[in-house]
């Protein structure tokens, strides 16, 4: 479990429309078990594409971007897990833009019975479990509950299922920097009651991978990084590293992201 909160750009504390309140878990069997019965009806969206085809549309390094791009997905599929709320994956998208894939992501996690869904991404390694944790217990008192990241953007979407509006949210600048703003025009229009986590930045491009292997040198990620960047430099190649200290326990080495069980 982890248990530290680090963040780019530290905000104080989510901006809630209602009180906000800090939420402890501990990390034993009989907390998690509780927590799983308490959050049984939120679900994890992990909305990403498979390595191969991350690494053909996302340049994040040069000779290792196909490590760096498996790196973080297996890193924010760790993250999920260790909330210990129920995690879908979605490798397999349907339809002919962004918006439309992710819709019927959402639509359709609505439709395995979840009244609650927080969808995240794979290029945001500062996010930790306990942030969704806290995201699926803010999302009893909001209809949205937002991370912003940096560039204008966010990097996790927790919405209810009485919230879920398909045409509003398909209208959506999607990968753009305008996300936040439109958000705050849904919200705001609609009334909806709404709650904004503190910022974090993702990784979109070689200059924001650079940042934060700067900004964040001890983080488990950035060490895996560096180790692949450090294996490669002297041996030409990272397999050998990722058969032992760079990938997260549990992960096998193969081409795509491996199955959750």
């Amino acid at each position: 479990m982890s248990l530290f909160f680090r963040h780019y750009f530290l905000s104080s504390r989510p901006k809630c429309r209602v009180p906000f309140r800090i939420i402890v878990f501990y990390p034993n069997f009989e907390a998690q078990s509780e927590m799983k019965e308490k959050f049984s009806d939120t679900a994890i969206l992990f909305f990403s594409r498979e390595m191969e085809q991350e690494a053909r549309v996302k340049e994040l390094a040069t000779r290792h971007n196909r490590h760096v791009c498996q790196t973080l997905i297996r890193s924010s599929l760790q993250t999920a897990h260790a909330s210990h709320l129920p995690v879908i994956t979605c490798y397999q998208q349907s339809g002919n833009s962004f918006g439309e894939r992710f819709v019927n992501a959402l639509e359709q996690a609505f439709a395995q019975g979840y009244q609650y869904v927080i969808a995240i991404g794979n290029d945001s390694p500062l996010l930790t479990s306990q942030t969704l944790r806290t995201t699926a217990s803010l999302l009893r008192e909001n209809d949205l509950v937002l991370g912003p990241s940096t560039d204008g953007g966010v990097y996790l979407i927790g919405i209810a299922r009485h919230t879920f509006q398909r045409h509003a949210l398909l209208n959506f600048p999607w990968q753009t920097k305008r996300v936040q703003d439109a958000f705050r025009d849904w919200t705001a229009s609609s009334q909806l009651r709404s709650c904004w986590l503190s910022a974090l930045a993702d990784l979109d491009t070689a200059e924001d991978l650079s940042l934060f292997l700067k900004m964040s040198p001890g983080h488990k990620v950035a060490r895996w990084i560096r180790a692949i960047i450090s294996q490669e430099k002297q041996t030409g190649s990272t397999h050998a590293i990722y058969r032992t200290n760079c990938m997260p326990p549990g992960a096998h080495a193969l081409r795509a992201p491996p199955p959750i069980q």
